[in-house]
């Protein structure tokens, strides 16, 4: 999930498809996912100029949430065994919140995960093959920078 949210967060600046996207979304509006129960989870928030990634609180509510009923399913959404749609289709996650907004954020998802994952993998996971505004490569070193810079810390 940390290299979903770094390919996102790059995304935003990099890809025209990801920034209006996110640009439609409100501001403060937070989305979170969940792995299970127990398990771990990402919360991130739009912001004037992207997004930012949150702490999980108790008292602050995501608006849109994806909470994987085990581990195992998420994993297999995060390192591209299935896409977003198989997994919705599988009831392996539980939505809260709109689902209009969900589906914009799964678009997001969708198009971080071309960029992630090898030609092979993004054929047999997307419906709709686009073409890459920037290299993976270039990604992969941009999400390197900022893991290394901090980039990837909660702001609040």
């Amino acid at each position: 999930m940390y290299v979903l949210y770094a390919g996102i967060y790059q995304l935003y600046s990099l890809d025209t498809h990801v920034r209006e996207e996110i640009s439609d979304w409100n501001l403060g509006r937070v989305y979170g996912l969940k792995c299970s129960v127990n398990g771990p989870e990402l919360y991130f928030m739009k912001k004037k100029n992207g997004i930012c990634k949150i702490a999980p609180c108790s008292n602050r509510q995501a608006d849109v949430s994806f909470i994987f009923k085990s581990a195992d399913q998420a994993f297999q959404v995060v390192t591209g065994q299935i896409s977003v749609a198989d997994a919705y289709s599988r009831h392996a996650f539980a939505l809260a919140g709109d689902i209009g907004h969900a589906m914009s954020f799964a678009r997001v998802v969708d198009r971080a995960e071309f960029y992630l994952f090898p030609g092979i993998i993004t054929r047999r996971i997307l419906k709709k093959q686009a073409k890459r505004q920037i290299p993976m490569l270039y990604l992969y070193l941009r999400i390197a920078a900022g893991i290394l810079t901090g980039d990837y810390r909660p702001e609040l």
